[in-house]
Order: C-alpha cells, then structure tokens, then sequence
C-alpha cells in the first residue's frame, strides 16, 4: 500500500519511526513523501532500508 511517512521537522528519534511503521495492519509498497528534514527524511531512509520505493 502507497503510504505518506510525514510529521515534525524537529523529530530526531529513528525508533519512533521503525515502531509505528512496525505497527501497522498493511504493508508498505510505495512511500509517500514531501522530502522535508526530520520526519519524511527518515521515512526515506527506511524505505531505501528495506527495499521499498520513494515518490
């Protein structure tokens, strides 16, 4: 499932990140994201981790 990976600019803590995308019910096919610091970064980061797509 495409999913947007977006929040604070000022958010540093990775481990937030990996837990709440280990939460969810879907998995991710595509991520999302505006390409901000902080928090999109990071969910580009993972993506590039585990294989998954950026747009």
């Amino acid at each position: 499932m495409k999913t947007i990976i977006a929040g604070g600019r000022n958010i540093t803590d990775t481990g937030i990140i990996e837990s709440a995308l280990g939460e969810l019910p879907w998995q991710i096919s595509e991520v999302v994201s505006g390409g901000a610091k902080g928090v999109d970064q990071m969910g580009e980061e993972w993506a590039e981790r585990n294989g998954v797509p950026v747009k």
